[in-house]
């Protein structure tokens, strides 16, 4: 990819668009709801209902399979529109939720004993290979323990009985992968069937970022397990062939020689294309099978921007349903935008230990009303266990956001005076160790009673973009930190400093880039902030280090060996049968 392909950043001025926008909040009769089918129905796509452009736009997706697809349903003439749209909606749940219970065993399943746990999909090729070797190796006369143990009790010579283990093994291992098969399956069509549902619901969920390419990530992840079947049932079909034509014979050799060939070909295929785990049955399962976008801006709501990119369509969906309801249950007076910032926050500092669940509580009522506490804390997808697993996953995908957090928390708490003396905070922060992307952050406040511009420029060699800048227009701040009575908005600063840092990132400017690596080793970044004419204010260099994911690395390593002695195993066999050797 060149410089000029990615989005470049150039003298922006802040704010910046949100990641996932909210949608409209509008109340219609029986009578528009039924004209809002109507025209939903002469649009030329007829991608609301039409089952004919659902098919289609499942084509252009990529589906592997599509004979795994759930029956589509034909439109009933015969019933009014809103009721036969809401008739599909209903069907296409209860067909959800079959499926959903369905997924759930295979999940347990695997985790328990086949990608997790005891990860048979890795033991067993690997042990029936060894086994393939082995019958390979002593075709010409068994070992003296076997001659004096089992080959008389038992008829066989130990070739034949290590490729009979052999086989069983392998179609143990067969089994194991169309279980996984039918998992990954079954979630395609937990999320095609969701994507259905929403288009019937009028709210496309086509239009979230993400979607396409979860679709066909999910795609490939059967084609993967096509894959890996192909290669199993040819090993299988191989070595019943070496047991047809008899061991002893001169064909046998090859044949077994050309089991155990592609035995290492699963083995590598699997190590290589291994990929992390997700479901749908899980309300946070397709986050680790949702890529973020690169994430050239600013962030004008902190908290909703940063979540909101680490969500899978679905999910953020699903959001946007939670904040209809959230900000329905606000206090009067209170500003949506800045209840929900605060509400994100307060999870954060909750999942932190920072507060505790009396505090939590207090702090989360003083901005929406008592009698929506239950429906918003412990809401049906949005409870704290997902909060806390998304949390989770965030942090780990940008570490550098919540060390500057933690960092300004801990500056608060500790040098409120020092801070309030400087008419203008700059911090940055950014991976120490990079693997595919960093992500860069930097936080400005204005603590000045004046607005003003500033220049940040962005300058890293080792990196792509290599060369860019922001613009930013900076708010006036000045008492947020130390107000004359010690207090911001009536709430102490004995409070951990928790609210104070709440209004600090509510009015200050945070800058997130997404930087791509050139190349491995030692990198440097340089950040500049400068005046409108260009002299610097302030400056940092961060010195960072790329590296490939060790596991990631190690893997792969594994699986590409595995691969090339696949190969030199299946060209020796070839040239053994017409006899180069």
């Amino acid at each position: 990819m060149d410089d000029e392909n990615l989005p470049q950043p150039i003298d922006q001025t802040v704010p910046s668009t949100p990641a996932h926008s909210e949608p409209p909040i509008t109340e219609t009769s029986g009578e528009a709801e039924l004209a809002q089918h109507m025209e939903l129905l002469s649009e030329g796509d007829e991608s609301a209902v039409s089952t004919e452009s659902a098919e289609q736009l499942d084509t252009i997706s990529g589906d592997a399979n599509p004979q795994d697809e759930p029956p589509s349903d034909e439109l009933d003439d015969t019933l009014p529109l809103n009721v036969n749209a809401e008739a599909r909606i209903n069907d296409t749940i209860i067909s959800r939720d079959k499926l959903l219970s369905q997924e759930q065993k295979l999940v347990k399943l695997d985790r328990l004993l086949l990608t997790e746990g005891i990860h048979l999909l890795v033991i067993l090729p690997a042990v029936g290979t060894l086994m393939m070797f082995m019958a390979w190796f002593n075709l010409s006369s068994s070992p003296e323990w076997w001659l004096n143990s089992a080959e008389g009790s038992l008829g066989i010579n130990f070739a034949t009985a290590t490729s009979l283990l052999a086989f069983v093994i392998f179609v143990g291992h067969l089994i194991t992968l169309v279980i996984v098969r039918q998992r990954y399956v079954v979630t395609h069509k937990i999320f095609r069937l969701e994507t259905k549902r929403y288009r019937l619901e009028g709210r496309p969920l086509e239009s979230m970022h993400g979607t396409s390419t979860l679709k066909n990530h999910t795609s490939g992840v059967i084609q993967q397990r096509n894959m890996a079947i192909g290669l199993v049932a040819c090993l299988l079909i191989i070595d019943i062939s070496a047991l047809w034509v008899s061991l002893m014979s001169n064909i046998a050799s090859t044949l077994v020689l050309l089991a155990t060939s592609f035995g290492l070909f699963s083995i590598g295929h699997h190590l290589v294309l291994s990929r992390r785990p997700y479901n749908a049955s899980e309300r946070w399962g397709l986050i680790d099978a949702y890529d973020p976008p690169i994430h050239p801006a600013t962030l004008d709501r902190v908290w909703t921007d940063l979540l909101t990119t680490h969500m899978d369509p679905r999910l953020a969906s699903q959001f946007e349903e939670f904040l209809v309801q959230f900000n329905s249950s606000l206090r009067q007076g209170i500003s949506p935008i800045m209840a929900t910032e605060r509400f994100l926050a307060l999870h954060y500092f909750h999942r932190e230990g920072l507060l505790n669940t009396k505090l939590f509580r207090n702090e989360l009522l003083k901005i929406i009303r008592d009698e929506t506490w239950e429906s918003i804390a412990h809401h049906s997808v949005f409870d704290e266990e997902l909060w806390t697993h998304l949390l989770r996953r965030v942090t780990e995908r940008v570490p550098a956001f919540f060390r500057l957090v933690e960092r300004l928390r801990s500056k608060l708490k500790n040098s409120l005076n020092d801070m309030n003396q400087r008419e203008l905070i700059f911090d940055v922060d950014m991976e120490n160790i990079v693997f595919d992307s960093a992500n860069l952050f930097c936080l400005l406040f204005n603590n000045s009673d004046v607005e003003r511009k500033v220049v940040i420029r962005i300058l890293s060699p080792d990196f792509r973009p290599s060369n860019f800048s922001f613009t930013c227009a900076l708010k006036p701040g000045k008492g947020i930190i130390m107000s004359s009575d010690n207090s911001i908005e009536g709430v102490m600063l004995a409070d951990e400093g928790l609210n104070l840092m709440s209004n600090l990132l509510d009015m200050g400017t945070f800058v997130w880039q997404t930087l791509l690596p050139e190349r491995l080793g030692e990198a440097t970044v340089t950040i500049r902030l400068e005046e409108m004419d260009g002299d610097l204010i302030s400056g940092r260099q961060i010195n960072v280090r790329v590296r490939s994911e060790y596991n990631r690395r190690l893997s792969t390593g594994t699986g590409v060996l595995s691969f090339a002695i696949g190969i030199i195993v299946f060209a020796s066999a070839l040239l053994k049968q017409f006899g180069f050797f």
